[in-house]
């Protein structure tokens, strides 16, 4: 039962290196994003048609998926 119990909590410990990982991938891409919104001047219009394009022709990916 310990060697169960040790996988489970190896497991969870993965879990949430995961989890912090993640945000922290998606803390990085937003920046980036945001930075080169700013660096072509796009406004909020501009970057919301941008975005829609992108996911109509599938080169668009949720922030953190993996």
């Amino acid at each position: 039962m310990k060697a169960r119990t040790d996988w489970e909590s190896t497991l969870r410990d993965w879990q949430a290196d995961h989890a912090k990982l993640t945000a922290q991938l998606i803390d990085a891409e937003t920046e980036i994003n945001n930075r080169v919104y700013a660096l072509y001047h796009l406004t909020p219009a501009d970057i919301q048609l941008l975005e829609t394009h992108m996911q109509s022709t599938n080169t668009f990916y949720p922030l953190g998926e993996v």
